[in-house]
């Protein structure tokens, strides 16, 4: 005899007894919440994102997964237990990298899109028996249970004029069942496994209360930006909808968000600037290296003979290199808030730039633009930058010079060993040069976007928290 649940979600059975096998699946489930509890927040957060990809598969046997099992734990946890475990979970997702994070925002997207998209008896059968939680995580915890309760189900679609009230199954209610499945469907099982509905209301505001607090550290400027470039195009548009949607951003600044996040907008060129320049930082050393080996180079070729004014130019053009190097340490030590603050609110400073844009002292188009940054601080490193560009101007000409004195040497002659080292250092400069021109100019202008892991449609979803 064909089970009537077929095509649907099979009811949990009434325990009527605990047998030894059941005893070891509820050992194996604690066991499992006590390891997870001691990881660090990055494995459990890349824990999580593993098994939210198994549950994204078809093949999937949900009550074969530790998912499975730690639903299974949690209906027993204690709620201190259940809070760390969130709180872990959400933060370690912030420090896991830029591609992993991406992953799971596509996952997130990938759930509320089909979950909207999707309608039917058979989904609202499984909002029924399995999500009776998710109205309360949505709305943030307790309050009136008249008013919090979810509305009734709306009666299934008629189809050909045929009755609704007769009990039989929707034509589509399979299809509907289906094609939630399986991320949806199985995350809803959890968590009417989880018996998340079952909680104190209560316990359940804190619970919310405590993700939302590590979440809104996710979705700090920084982190977005990191985010986004790792998405396609299509995502960064169903993302921008979702942080309007949750009130992350305001809806007045949707077009100048979207503008923000396009390839090759502000995020793409601005993120560019900020990874140079942090990589600038770390290998600073490197640009004083070579002017200094240069320096100490003519040092001790200075008792070599040459005919031309070689060995003193070369000797002028390492101290005009150490003097762009130490305006450019100057610089990025006086301009540190500055860097901070721009890193803090790439959308924000995009935001006040343009409203600053009738300022006709730029200086303080500048300050208006990132607020709190003392005024001596745009000095001091507007100065050193001024400093920096003179040294550039003057090195410029005093390589022409040096080529110039290369030139005289075949007329008044000049020592092998002299000719050999300067035009091995004239070659490597302009090698570096042009090769930091280039690529400053291909991250900042070129704007192609990474290429997304899997093509997606247009989506009209949104995001929910």
């Amino acid at each position: 005899m064909q089970s009537p649940n077929v095509g649907g979600i099979s009811p949990q059975p009434t325990v009527v007894g605990c047998t030894e096998e059941d005893e070891e699946v509820e050992s194996a489930a604690q066991k499992l919440l006590r390891e997870l509890l001691a990881r660090q927040p990055s494995k459990l957060a890349s824990w999580a994102l593993e098994q939210a990809r198994g549950l994204a598969a078809a093949s999937a046997e949900l009550e074969q997964t530790e998912a499975f099992q730690l639903a299974a734990a949690l209906r027993e946890a204690s709620p201190e237990e259940r809070k760390a475990l969130a709180r872990k979970a959400v933060t370690g997702l912030g420090e896991l990298p830029p591609h992993r994070r991406a992953e799971a925002v596509r996952l997130a997207m990938q759930a509320t899109d089909v979950a909207q998209r999707v309608s039917g008896p058979g989904v609202r059968q499984l909002l029924a028996e399995h999500g009776g939680a998710v109205p309360e995580l949505q709305g943030g915890g307790a309050g009136d249970p008249d008013k919090d309760a979810p509305p009734p189900p709306p009666p299934p679609p008629t189809f050909g004029g045929a009755s609704s009230s007769s009990g039989e199954r929707c034509p589509q209610d399979g299809e509907a069942v289906s094609e939630a499945a399986p991320l949806v469907r199985n995350l809803l099982i959890l968590a009417g496994e989880a018996k998340l509905s079952e909680l104190p209301q209560g316990e359940l505001k804190e619970l919310v209360d405590e993700v939302k607090v590590e979440a809104a550290h996710l979705v700090e400027p920084t982190q977005l930006v990191d985010v986004v470039l790792e998405l396609g195009p299509d995502e960064r548009e169903q993302l921008t909808d979702a942080l309007v949607e949750v009130k992350v951003f305001p809806e007045e600044q949707r077009g100048l968000l979207q503008e923000a996040v396009r390839p090759g907008g502000y995020a793409d060129r601005l993120a560019s600037v900020m990874r140079l320049l942090g990589r600038a930082r770390k290998r600073m050393w490197i640009f004083a290296l070579l002017p200094a080996a240069e320096l100490l180079l003519a040092l001790l070729l200075g008792g070599l003979s040459c005919g031309t004014s070689l060995l003193a130019w070369l000797r002028g053009d390492s101290i005009l290199a150490l003097g762009q190097v130490g305006a450019l340490y100057f610089a990025y030590y006086t301009l540190a808030p500055v860097y901070r603050e721009v890193q803090c609110d790439i959308v924000g400073l995009v935001q006040r730039w343009r409203a600053a844009g009738q300022q006709q002292d730029f200086w303080k188009r500048l300050e208006d633009t990132v607020p709190g940054v003392d005024p001596e601080v745009w000095r001091m490193g507007g100065a050193s930058i001024l400093v920096f560009a003179l040294f550039t101007v003057v090195g410029a000409f005093w390589m022409f010079l040096g080529i110039l004195e290369l030139m005289g040497t075949m007329a008044y002659g000049c020592s092998s060993v002299v000719l050999f080292f300067c035009n091995l250092l004239i070659g490597i400069r302009l090698t570096v040069v042009s090769t930091l021109l280039v690529l400053v100019a291909l991250r900042i202008w070129s704007g192609s976007p990474r290429p997304a892991s899997s093509p997606r449609g247009t989506h009209e979803g949104s995001l929910s928290v």
